[in-house]
């Protein structure tokens, strides 16, 4: 469904006027992210925790 969303208005923001941000908070790395998250939970952790990733899921 995001994938579509994303195909059918493009990458949306939280910026408004549709300006492209770079942040990851409301700008592209923080969509990027989040389709991280849903593809990976186990492997993403949530960036408001500031935790690493876990260490069995790291490659070496």
């Amino acid at each position: 469904m995001m994938l579509e969303s994303i195909d059918k208005h493009g990458w949306l923001s939280g910026i408004p006027l549709e300006v492209e941000s770079p942040g990851l908070m409301t700008g592209l790395a923080g969509i990027g992210y989040g389709l991280l998250r849903l593809a990976e939970p186990s492997r993403v952790p949530p960036v408001l925790l500031l935790a690493p990733p876990k260490e069995e899921n790291c490659a070496p």
